[in-house]
């Protein structure tokens, strides 16, 4: 074990939590799993072939019938894709809402993968990947070989976007019952106080974040669409909430980033017609 590890404490690290983990409660049994798994690496040259196969290693025996579950593999890389790309952890509480997930599920799924992931007690903090290395890996379709483990990134980010714009619809005007919009927000005494009580974290997430998911995603048809609801019905509500939070000039930055990525998406769609175009009418051919 320490010569697979090439020198990297978080491959160690992730050995022992492995062996540790609480809910096999067989120690010999993990210690055994990790001595008989073939270190094969996806690429020689990678300085982290053994730490890729020892994730893969963990992901397989927590999940090992997963090639035969759809919901199961839709289930996990929703959740587990989600913590990867995250620009703000979440807890597991807060993570089932913003996904709409039912009750419990991220804190579940998760409970299987505690030598990859730091699960805290509810209330306790939100969870976090152990390493970097594990997102790394994660949405790395050479060093995660496994196509129901790998993470595409551009279409969860795609899914965080339209799960931020979803939870953005349950804004409303004075959404910490101020009372006088005239007040300024520093002379409020008790204001992270009233944000916490009236904005949840998903909520509070999805308003500094939905942009930058955006920009990092790929843009759908259901995307624009939930783009054009938030915008005609709830641009003026997130405003006040981006002030109560001390961020407008994240929400600046925002509405740029979302005019540039619409922008460039009708540019890439008025060019795809001109090409249908030019092609239909070299063959004689012209729907236009």
């Amino acid at each position: 074990m320490i010569e697979q590890s090439s020198g990297l404490f978080i491959f160690a690290a992730t050995v022992a939590n492995f062996i540790q983990d609480r809910t096999a409660s067989n120690p010999r049994r993990q210690l055994k799993i990790m001595l008989t798994t073939a270190y094969v690496p996806s690429s020689a040259a990678s300085p982290h072939r053994h730490l890729d196969a020892l994730y893969l290693a963990v992901l397989r025996e927590a999940f090992p019938r997963i090639g035969d579950d759809g919901w199961q593999q839709a289930n996990l890389r929703m959740v587990l894709g989600s913590i990867a790309l995250l620009f703000d952890p979440l807890d597991p509480e807060c993570l089932d809402r913003l996904l709409e997930l039912d009750e419990s599920t991220s804190r579940s799924t998760l409970q299987q993968l505690l030598s990859i992931a730091i699960v805290p007690n509810a209330g306790d903090g939100p969870v976090r990947l152990i390493h970097p290395s594990v997102h790394d890996f994660l949405i790395d379709d050479v060093r995660c070989s496994d196509i129901n483990f790998v993470v595409d990134a551009r279409a969860q980010h795609t899914l965080l976007a339209e799960r931020c714009l979803r939870a953005l619809q349950s804004l409303s005007p004075d959404m910490c019952k101020i009372g006088d919009p005239s007040v300024l927000n520093q002379t409020i005494a008790d204001l992270s106080t009233l944000i916490s009580r009236h904005i949840p974290a998903h909520v509070r997430y999805a308003c500094r974040h939905w942009a930058s998911h955006l920009s990092s995603g790929v843009i759908e048809d259901s995307t624009l669409d939930l783009l054009r609801r938030f915008c005609s019905r709830q641009l003026l509500n997130w405003l006040e909430v981006m002030s109560l939070l001390g961020d407008l000039g994240g929400a600046i930055g925002a509405l740029q980033s979302a005019r540039r990525i619409v922008m460039v998406r009708y540019l890439d769609f008025c060019t795809r017609l001109v090409d249908e175009h030019t092609l239909g009418t070299e063959h004689g051919i012209s729907r236009y």
